[in-house]
């Protein structure tokens, strides 16, 4: 793969590979370089349907902006055109549990991933920042795809039973980020029945 374009960040992207119909990700045989201006390339592709990733973390421990393009390699180079890579959005929320449960839940032990559920991989999961003691939290930076919830470090018989965003259940179908969100994610704790 030629030529592949992204926006000017100041800062040499980390590009990833998936083949199309795996949750895996491929390190070219040869590393992507620059090939003059924002313009990347990579060669060694065996003929394939390829999903390409760009990521760039503006500061250490920054959030991660990223973008991807589909391409297509068959016995020639390809150019692949542009890759734009834009910064993800902030998320914030709230974790709720029943009033029975207040002092059995400390909300700085407990965790909160969005896992995506469409083509990205799994390294690219938003993580919250940190939970403070009363339930709220934010997401920075995540990119626009469609997401699982998930909660963790939850004390024993305690569960994630309900997840909306902006008033909607997310908790069986997932929640979907495409730009500005319209609304908190709000997540509820309570007892296994």
């Amino acid at each position: 793969v030629d030529n592949v374009h992204a926006n000017p960040f100041n800062r040499f992207p980390r590009f990833s590979v998936m083949p199309h119909g795996l949750n895996l990700i491929e390190e070219p045989a040869a590393p992507f370089v620059s090939v003059g201006g924002d313009t990347y390339g990579a060669r060694g592709f065996t003929p394939g349907s390829y999903e390409i990733f760009a990521s760039i973390m503006p500061e250490p421990a920054d959030p991660v902006e990223i973008g991807s393009l589909s391409v297509k390699v068959l016995n020639e180079d390809v150019h692949a055109g542009t890759l734009a890579i834009r910064p993800g959005v902030d998320v914030r929320g709230r974790m709720s549990v029943e009033e029975s449960l207040k002092d059995d839940v400390k909300f700085t032990n407990v965790g909160i991933r969005l896992l995506p559920l469409d083509h990205t991989p799994r390294m690219y999961a938003p993580r919250a920042q940190s939970i403070a003691s009363n339930g709220e939290f934010i997401f920075r930076s995540v990119p626009k795809g469609k997401f699982e919830v998930v909660v963790t470090g939850l004390p024993s018989g305690l569960h994630m039973s309900a997840a909306k965003y902006a008033g909607r259940d997310v908790l069986e179908e997932g929640m979907r980020v495409d730009g500005d969100p319209p609304g908190p994610l709000e997540i509820v704790l309570t007892r296994r029945p």
